[in-house]
Parts: C-alpha cells; sequence; structure tokens
C-alpha cells in the first residue's frame, strides 16, 4: 500500500512539475500581450488552448509515472483522488475570491500573472476532467501484465 500511495505522490509532483515547466515557456512565448486581453487580466483564447494541452500532456505524464512506479490500478486510483479533490478545491477556492478583469500593467511578472490571472468559469470545471481523463489515458499508455495486479491492487 505504502508503493501506491508514493506512486501517487510522484505522479502529482511529475504532473505539477510538466505543468509548471510547460506553462513557463509558454509564459516566454506568449509574453503579457499575448497571454492576457488588452490591460485586462483575462486571458486570451490562445492562452486558454495551450493551458489545456499542457494540462492535458502534464496528467498524461503524471498518470504514466504513477503506475510505472506503483504498478497497480490502485495507485492510479489513489492519483485521481488527489486530482479530483485537489479540482475541487480549486473549483470552490475560484467561486470564493472575486478578481478584478480591468487595471492590469503593461509589465506583468509570471508570478503575479498566475496570481491574477482570470480565465472563464467553464476552464476552472474542466481542468480536474482533463486531470482524471489525462491520468487514465497515461496509466493506460504504460499498461502492465495481468501478473502485476491481483484483485487486492497489490503487487504480485
Amino acid at each position: 500500500m505504502l508503493r501506491n500511495i508514493l506512486a501517487a505522490i510522484a505522479g502529482y509532483i511529475v504532473m505539477a512539475l510538466v505543468l509548471f515547466a510547460a506553462m513557463t515557456v509558454a509564459w516566454m512565448g506568449f509574453g503579457v500581450d499575448g497571454a492576457f486581453q488588452p490591460g485586462s487580466w483575462e486571458v486570451t483564447g490562445g492562452w486558454i488552448a495551450v493551458s489545456i494541452v499542457i494540462g492535458l500532456v502534464a496528467a498524461v505524464v503524471g498518470g504514466y509515472t504513477c503506475k510505472w512506479i506503483g504498478r497497480t490500478e490502485r495507485a492510479v486510483q489513489i492519483l485521481l483522488g488527489i486530482v479530483v479533490v485537489l479540482g475541487l478545491l480549486t473549483i470552490v477556492s475560484e467561486m470564493a475570491i472575486e478578481k478584478v478583469a480591468s487595471g492590469r500593467p503593461d509589465e506583468v511578472p509570471m508570478f503575479e500573472a498566475m496570481a491574477n490571472g482570470i480565465q472563464p468559469g467553464w476552464l476552472t470545471w474542466l481542468n480536474p476532467i482533463l486531470g482524471v481523463v489525462g491520468v487514465l489515458y497515461g496509466a493506460r499508455l504504460k499498461g502492465g501484465s495481468a501478473a502485476e495486479t491481483d484483485t487486492a491492487g497489490e503487487a504480485a
């Protein structure tokens, strides 16, 4: 069971690292004007599209990593639980925080952009769904033989 928990944690850490690295590269490519609407903290359609792709890729890599380390479906289920719970917490926090769309300066550091950027509400709901789909796909890519898992979800 400890291996499954550690595999899920490792999968989530890999997801976060891939997401952070790829979003940093995207930020450098887009810049302030490409990521945000003029004079606003609202993100552009291009930024939304790239963030969806990056989020999905990060989830696939995380799911693959989790399955590779844990070798069982139980490890993947734990990672899925983490993704869903943290996704729901993000939804609740986004609903509770009132962000102001206007008044963005021309120069914005990346971490300030992360804190103040306003994405559409539907994207906040879509992210955990993409996370689940990506983790499942990544775990499926890794695969594994029937001998690696038994009905209790532990390594045989």
